[in-house]
C-alpha cells in the first residue's frame, strides 16, 4: 500500500485500486474495513517516524479523499520524482544541441538509482507496470547517456560499462550497437564482430530471429572499415535514442 500510495503522490488513489493491488480479484468482503485499519496503521508509522501527531499526519500528509486516501509529498522528496525531473532536463538539454549539459543532467538522474525499484515487495496487478515502467525509463536514459558520450568523443569510456548492460540485456539491441560501437572505435574491431556474433547467435538460439536490419548494416560497415563508423554521429544515429 505504501508503494502504491507512494508513486501516486499527490493524487488520490481510489479504494478500488488499492484492493486490485492487495488482493486481485478476489478482495475480501471486509476490504473496506481492512483498508481503513491498513491506513490507521500507517499513519501511526508515519507519526511515529516524522514526530508528528497522527491527527497531523491524517490531514496533511495520508490524507483521506472521497472513497480513496492520497499520499501527499513534498516536491523534491521523491528519488523517482527527481530522476523524471533530471532525465527530462537531459532531454532538453539534448534536443537544443547541448550535449555536454545533457551528458551532466543524464548521469545525475542515474546516480538516483539504488537497484531494482519495489525490489522487496510483492507487487501486483498496478504495481508490475509501474516498475516496468520505471525500468524502462532507466534504460531509455541509459541509452541517451551512452549516445552522447559518443558525440563529446568518450568512447573510450564505454566499453566496460556497456559489457556489463549487454551481458544484463541480451536481447537488447541498442546496447549491442553501442557495444560494437565503442568496441570499434578504440581499435577493437575484433572483439567489436564478436559482439555481433554472440547477439546474433543469442536471438536465433532463443527467439528464432536475425538481429535488425539497421544492427546488420552496422556489422557490414564494420567488415567493410566504413569510414562513416569514424565520426560522432553518422548512419548511426538511427540505432541510438533521439530526444524529442
Amino acid at each position: 500500500m505504501i508503494a502504491l500510495l507512494t508513486l501516486q503522490a499527490n493524487r488520490t488513489v481510489p479504494l478500488a485500486a488499492m484492493a486490485q493491488e492487495l488482493w486481485g480479484d478476489q478482495p475480501p468482503v471486509s476490504m473496506r474495513t481492512a483498508l481503513q485499519t491498513y491506513v490507521v496503521q500507517l499513519r501511526k508509522f508515519l507519526a511515529l517516524t516524522l514526530g508528528w501527531p497522527t491527527k497531523a499526519v491524517a490531514e496533511k500528509i495520508l490524507v483521506t479523499k472521497q472513497d480513496g486516501y492520497q499520499f501527499n509529498v513534498e516536491h523534491g522528496n521523491l528519488d523517482v520524482h527527481e530522476f523524471e525531473r533530471l532525465a527530462s532536463a537531459g532531454n532538453r538539454a539534448l534536443a537544443q544541441g547541448d550535449d555536454g549539459l545533457a551528458e551532466r543532467l543524464l548521469t545525475a538522474s542515474l546516480e538516483i538509482w539504488r537497484g531494482q525499484p519495489l525490489a522487496d515487495i510483492q507487487t501486483g496487478p498496478l504495481l508490475v507496470p509501474a516498475v516496468t515502467y520505471l525500468e524502462e525509463s532507466r534504460l531509455t536514459v541509459l541509452q541517451q547517456r551512452v549516445e552522447v558520450r559518443f558525440r563529446l568523443g568518450l568512447h573510450r569510456e564505454l566499453p566496460a560499462e556497456l559489457a556489463v548492460l549487454v551481458s544484463e540485456y541480451p536481447t537488447n539491441e541498442i546496447f549491442h550497437a553501442q557495444h560494437m560501437l565503442a568496441l570499434y572505435r578504440c581499435g577493437r574491431c575484433a572483439e567489436a564482430l564478436d559482439v555481433y556474433q554472440r547477439l546474433r547467435e543469442y536471438l536465433v538460439e532463443e527467439l528464432g530471429i536475425d538481429p535488425s536490419v539497421k544492427v546488420q548494416q552496422l556489422h557490414r560497415a564494420m567488415l567493410a572499415s566504413d569510414i562513416a563508423l569514424d565520426g560522432a554521429a553518422g548512419f548511426m544515429e538511427p540505432l541510438f535514442v533521439r530526444a524529442g
